[in-house]
């Protein structure tokens, strides 16, 4: 990635916190690659943020939560399916 091609695009600087054990081995990887951390960091995020699978996978996962929990609350209000909810509200033909 060619830091100079990003002076002439609106940058943010962006501060996180990093677990040291994984810090290590991100300063180590780049080192061998020969590349800055910084530049090693950026090159990985962008290609998961330009990555349609990336994007699925993400949707699909907070689906399956949802879905997850839908269920956990289905039991927690004394339900076994979502049909005895769909009947309790009427919404069953």
């Amino acid at each position: 990635m060619d830091t100079h091609s990003q002076s002439h695009q609106e940058v943010t600087r962006m501060t996180i916190d990093f677990p040291v054990n994984k810090h290590k081995r991100l300063k180590a990887i780049a080192a061998l690659l020969g590349v800055p951390m910084k530049e090693f960091i950026l090159t990985c995020v962008l290609e998961k943020l330009e990555n349609k699978d990336t994007l699925k996978a993400l949707e699909e996962e907070r689906e399956a939560e949802i879905i997850d929990r839908g269920k956990k609350s289905i039991k927690e209000d004394g339900y076994d399916t979502l049909a005895e909810v769909k009947r309790y509200l009427g919404l069953d033909p």
